[in-house]
Order: structure tokens, then sequence, then C-alpha cells
């Protein structure tokens, strides 16, 4: 009896870390759209028309990676195409400032609708 409530504790202790670790993970998450300023090997220099939840001030430059976390990768882009940047919000206090992980990078339009998806 004492095992199987043990267990149940344990149980009930792993379920509930795996929550909290998926939340923090949605809360980390920040975005915002930009134009292409630059193409370079392994990151873009992108310049933000819209924040949206991240503390970037439109008319910000931003060196962005391309090696980014989603299992999509990073779509084809050239200069001026419009693109939304999903990262963890950390931004590195470089010239141009440069983003912590990059999760996503999708093509969008100027309105910042995702096209191409």
């Amino acid at each position: 009896m004492k095992k199987m409530l043990l267990m149940m504790i344990m149980l009930f202790c792993v379920i509930g870390m795996v929550a909290c670790n998926s939340q923090n993970a949605n809360q980390n998450e920040v975005s915002f759209t930009g134009t292409i300023s630059e193409i370079k090997e392994s990151s873009l220099i992108v310049v933000v028309t819209n924040s949206e939840n991240s503390n970037l001030a439109v008319g910000t430059t931003v060196d962005v990676s391309k090696n980014v976390t989603s299992a999509e990768g990073c779509p084809e882009l050239t200069l001026n195409d419009y693109v939304r940047v999903s990262f963890n919000g950390d931004v590195m206090e470089k010239d141009p400032p440069a983003l912590g992980t990059v999760f996503s990078i999708h093509k969008t339009d100027e309105t910042g609708k995702s096209i191409g998806d």
C-alpha cells in the first residue's frame, strides 16, 4: 500500500514538472516582424517593422541566426522579404544586437500574415 501511494505521489510530481516546463517554454517565446536588409552565410540582418510581443523597437536592426530550432528550418529568403521571427526573448548587446535562441523564421506579407506555410 505504501509503495503504491509513493508511486502515485512520484507520478504527480513528474506530471507537474512536465506541465510547468511546457508553460515556461511558451511564456518565453516572443516574436516580431521585419524586413531583411542583408543576408549573411549563417544569419539575417532584419529591420523590425512590428515589435509584436518583443521589447524591440520599430526600426531596430537585429542579427537573426538562420540556425532555428524548428524542424521546418529557415525558408528561402531574399532581400526585402518580410519575416516573422520567434525567439526566446534574449538580445545580446552587439552591433547590431543579436538574438538568443531563434525558434522559427516564417516568410510573411507586408501585414505580417504568413505566406508559403
